[in-house]
């Protein structure tokens, strides 16, 4: 119910890009992520929508690893693109929901491939899950 604010600090670095990108002298890479830079800034600026600030940062930075340590970069998805493809990702997401609402252990006949599949695959991952 109270009135929050956000202050966003650009350090003297942007500044000092933006001077040398006008001079030409800041390789390529530099240049991108003064971009990336300016366009995180430009969209905290204009807008106080979470969701929207959060669909920019992972157009910039891409997705992290659901279970691993990485903070930027892209999953291993064979056919969808994350960013791309959400309305694909919707509908795995909710049907993977729905099969565990009906099959939690995934002891059904029709389930034992994803079984299978978790224990080879992901059963690292899947020991947090006992965590807490």
């Amino acid at each position: 119910s109270d009135q929050s604010y956000c202050v966003l600090l650009a350090n003297r670095w942007i500044a000092g890009k933006a001077q040398r990108i006008a001079k030409g002298t800041l390789s390529p890479e530099a240049m991108e992520e003064q971009r990336a830079a300016e366009q995180r800034l430009a969209t905290m600026v204009g807008t106080t929508d979470g969701f929207k600030i959060a669909e920019v940062d992972l157009q910039l930075r891409g997705p992290g690893d659901f279970f691993g340590t990485r903070q930027s970069g892209v999953p291993e998805f064979r056919i969808a693109d994350i960013v791309n493809d959400t309305d694909v990702l919707q509908t795995a997401r909710a049907d993977a929901f729905a099969i565990i609402e009906r099959d939690p252990e995934l002891r059904a006949t029709e389930h034992q491939s994803i079984a299978h599949h978790l224990r080879t695959h992901d059963s690292e991952s899947l020991s947090l899950l006992h965590i807490g």
